[in-house]
């Protein structure tokens, strides 16, 4: 079974600790897997970036070391229209320098 624990979370760059830890109007990454692990142990989560709409493949950098299993699938979105074709973090030509 799959769970995506947020599709495509339209956190800002300097909001990783709210997308983390949560805050008085959201749950966190962590408070979203635990809840899952508790209820389906066996699932394999499917995490969506963290950052800018899932295409800031940085945050999940940051993010793998802090989850508590295994059985982890990355979402990363690359898009090529024109508003990314600059940007090293939301295009695929950028992705393989992102992710070393």
């Amino acid at each position: 079974m799959f769970y995506e624990l947020y599709n495509e979370p339209h956190v800002a760059t300097d909001q990783f600790d709210m997308f983390i830890n949560g805050n008085d109007q959201y749950d966190g990454m962590l408070e979203l897997e635990a809840a899952v692990r508790g209820n389906a142990p066996d699932a394999v989560l499917i995490i969506a970036g963290a950052l800018q709409w899932a295409y800031d493949s940085a945050s999940l950098i940051q993010l793998d070391p802090l989850l508590t299993g295994q059985n982890a699938i990355w979402n990363y979105h690359t898009y090529m229209g024109p508003k990314q074709q600059h940007k090293e973090n939301q295009n695929a030509s950028g992705f393989d320098a992102i992710i070393k």
